[in-house]
């Protein structure tokens, strides 16, 4: 699957104001986008340790601590499902993974709807 899906993303460069072009396997992008968010959930809990006088997490207070509670599982929660992308998104109800993106569009072209 990862040869045949890719996902392209343009970076824009406000240095030299220019866009870079780059592609990844469909797997390899969702797990970038994973790391992105697990760097997101350290640094909310950075802030809320600098907001809790460095205190450890255990010594927080109890607001401080349900607060970064529901906002690591709201995080946490969208990192796995991006994760799982690569083994749940399906087309004709195959994953997507199961068949090269070649048969799927030759079967596409063909008018045949009968999942083989």
């Amino acid at each position: 699957m990862d040869n045949d899906f890719t996902v392209t993303v343009n970076y824009y460069s406000r240095a030299d104001q220019s866009f870079v072009t780059q592609s990844y396997g469909f797997k390899e992008y969702t797990e970038m986008l994973k790391v992105g968010l697990m760097r997101i959930l350290t640094d909310v809990e950075d802030a809320f340790y600098r907001f809790n006088d460095e205190r450890p997490p255990e010594e927080w207070d109890e607001k401080s601590a349900k607060e970064f509670a529901h906002i690591r599982r709201k995080i946490l929660d969208q990192a796995n499902a991006i994760a799982r992308l690569p083994e749940t998104t399906r087309c004709k109800g195959l994953p997507i993974g199961s068949r090269s993106l070649s048969d799927l569009i030759a079967q596409a072209l063909s008018g045949d709807d009968d999942v083989k």
